[in-house]
């Protein structure tokens, strides 16, 4: 299943916003919030992947590092697009996220 095009993706950031300020319903925001669930979820796979080939990568260079990964969670990206960055656009946003830690 393929996620929400931009074009879904800006209008849903925008019913957040709206939602905040009192200008659409419970359902616009739920909409909204079903569009990021969607989009966030098209990350877990290749993020997943990309771990398993940095772990790989830093075992067969024994390099002492830890590899991480964490997707952006969906109350943070309401906040974000909400309260900090009311301008932000969803389509731009980092919801990913891969750290490497030497130890």
């Amino acid at each position: 299943m393929a996620g929400p095009t931009k074009s879904q993706l800006k209008k849903a950031g925008s019913r957040i916003r709206r939602f905040y300020r009192g200008e659409a319903s419970l359902r616009d925001l739920d909409d909204a919030i079903r569009d990021i669930e969607s989009y966030r979820a098209q990350f877990a796979k290749p993020l997943r992947a990309m771990n398993m080939a940095l772990r790989r990568y830093v075992r067969q260079a024994e390099v002492s590092a830890q590899v991480t990964q964490r997707l952006k969670k969906v109350p943070t990206i309401i906040d974000k697009i909400s309260a900090r960055e009311t301008a932000l656009n969803l389509t731009t946003m980092h919801t990913g996220l891969l750290n490497i830690e030497t130890t």
